[in-house]
């Protein structure tokens, strides 16, 4: 559940009005007659639910045929017009959800009453999301009237109807409203409404012209700042990936220089420092390539010994060189050593058949043809 912030405004001093933190929990924080001018940083991101004076708006219901909302605001007025004292012009009009009977919760408060509330949240930069009588929010059990004794009185009779007022004409209204001596009356408290309100709220005054969007803005705002915290990032990699990317790669470079260095000395050893390594070895290796068919033995050879460095399981037992192709009879320990040795030769140019192999014990015997590409 989102986090809610509930504000009861006080009838005589809405400056001194008490205000409730409340999530699945419970109440978290609550503050009773508070100076309620520094709430807006605690309502960001927060469901809001203001709850009004009772005696301020007038419940009541209203039969007619269901419709849709907009021709309702429009026939209310028409409906009740009868039943009020003031022009209906001077009046807003919210309703609950159509009952089964065709009725229609009303809850009727001056346009002068409605701004004067609002003017205050926003003089507090509060933006309500429910404006609630008190009359409404109070819990009802069956069979039971529920009172709320504050600085004024309210009163909830019905789950859509009740009243405020004065402590003085309590007596007076309850017999009205046939509220006997022998009703079963329950006097709550402000947590008890609390509690009530974030279960449910059976009517919300903000309708009409007073309906607010602030449920979408604030998604909307929740996303623009995802969107900018991701831009953020995009942006911080977009300069930090060359950065990353030029460290690896320097580190690499000296890793492969580091290489290149020692198979030099190891081809030259005599070599006081390292001059165009590449241009040297590739003369090398021509020279090498000129002399084959002279000593293409020794070349072959040679390459055989580089092999088995790599693959020191190996055992040569036996080495014959006819028409330019050496013929390796080996021992290995393993498949993967023998494996390992033909990489090492295939590595270096040269081309590798096996002739044959076979398991001795627990050694792998086998012929190679090797033979330069």
């Amino acid at each position: 559940m989102q986090e809610k912030l509930i504000i009861y405004l006080s009838t005589n001093d809405y400056s001194k009005s008490s205000w409730f933190l409340v999530n699945e929990e419970g109440i978290r924080w609550r503050a009773l007659q508070d100076d309620a001018s520094s709430l807006a940083h605690i309502a960001e991101g927060k469901d809001v639910i203001v709850i009004v004076p009772a005696e301020d708006v007038l419940l009541t219901l209203v039969q007619l045929p269901k419709m849709n909302r907009s021709r309702l605001q429009q026939a209310l007025p028409y409906a009740l017009e009868e039943q009020l004292i003031d022009d209906v012009a001077s009046l807003h009009f919210a309703t609950g959800n159509n009952q089964a009977n065709n009725e229609w919760p009303v809850a009727v408060v001056s346009h002068q009453k409605m701004q004067q509330w609002l003017a205050w949240l926003q003089s507090w930069n509060i933006k309500p999301d429910v404006l609630l009588p008190v009359s409404l929010a109070m819990p009802l059990e069956d069979g039971k009237t529920s009172v709320l004794i504050n600085d004024t009185v309210a009163v909830r009779t019905h789950i859509h109807q009740g009243f405020g007022c004065d402590k003085n004409n309590l007596q007076q209204l309850t017999q009205i409203v046939s509220v006997t001596e022998t009703q079963h009356v329950k006097l709550c408290t402000l947590d008890d409404v609390v509690k009530e309100v974030i279960k449910t709220t059976s009517l919300n005054l903000l309708q009409g012209i007073y309906a607010v969007r602030k449920t979408k803005f604030f998604q909307a705002n929740k996303i623009i700042r995802v969107l900018s915290y991701l831009a953020t990032a995009f942006i911080i990699l977009l300069f930090l990936y060359p950065m990353v990317s030029y460290v690896i790669l320097k580190q690499r470079l000296t890793d492969i220089d580091t290489h290149i260095n020692a198979i030099y000395k190891r081809q030259f050893s005599q070599a006081g420092s390292i001059i165009a390594p590449k241009e040297r070895m590739e003369e090398k290796l021509q020279r090498l390539q000129g002399q084959q068919g002279k000593s293409h033995f020794l070349l072959l050879a040679g390459y055989v010994g580089i092999a088995m460095q790599h693959a020191q399981a190996i055992t040569l037992k036996r080495m014959d060189f006819q028409n330019n192709q050496l013929t390796l009879e080996l021992i290995a320990t393993s498949s993967e050593d023998f494996s390992m040795f033909a990489d090492a030769l295939i590595q270096q140019g040269l081309q590798v058949k096996q002739e044959h192999a076979s398991l001795i014990g627990s050694h792998i015997h086998a012929t190679l043809v090797v033979s330069a590409m």
